[in-house]
């Protein structure tokens, strides 16, 4: 269906875009820090978060969200792009690899708390999960880390869990 395509394109293109955005830094720290490439648009507030899952909805991922962040808008820019990218990538991960195309996502934090995000879906047994080349979750394990997080995932009874801790210093601070 045309719809579907659409959506798969923006999911790709998204995807894409995030992809650039983190080669870019990546090259930029191993070149000694020269200047990375400025990233596509504004930091992400709490719209680009319902943008990704609108998309990732028309795509065909059924998505059950909780996203409770205190002072949000006034978090780092950094920390409000990477918390993007890693809904982002995760979205794609669960579409691309879930038995059943749905996955839960819990998205919480706060000033000198952080933001913990969550992703959770089954996964199926055949070679379509286990044939991925883990590039999505080493991308997000890195743009994690790049701000000082931390990014885990395990596999237990037909589920993947995919967690994500991104610290928020205290703006008083």
């Amino acid at each position: 269906s045309g719809v579907l395509d659409d959506a798969m394109k923006t999911v790709r293109s998204n995807a894409t875009s995030a992809l650039t955005d983190l080669r870019s830094l990546l090259t930029s720290l191993r070149e000694g820090g020269a200047p990375a490439a400025a990233p596509h648009g504004a930091p992400g507030g709490i719209g680009d978060l319902q943008d990704l899952f609108a998309d990732a909805a028309a795509a065909g991922l059924a998505i059950t969200p909780f996203v409770v962040i205190d002072s949000y808008g006034e978090a780092p820019d950094s920390l409000r792009r990477a918390a993007v990218r890693i809904t982002q990538e995760a979205l794609t991960n669960a579409l691309r690899h879930s038995s059943d195309r749905a996955v839960t996502v819990r998205i919480e934090g706060a000033p000198r708390v952080g933001i913990r995000l969550e992703f959770a879906n089954n996964y199926g047994y055949g070679p379509s999960f286990e044939g991925g080349s883990q590039r999505g979750l080493l991308g997000i394990g890195e743009r994690a880390r790049l701000i000082g997080g931390t990014a885990n995932h395990h596999r237990s009874d037909g589920r993947f869990v995919l967690t994500v801790h991104l610290p928020w210093d205290d703006p008083g601070a």
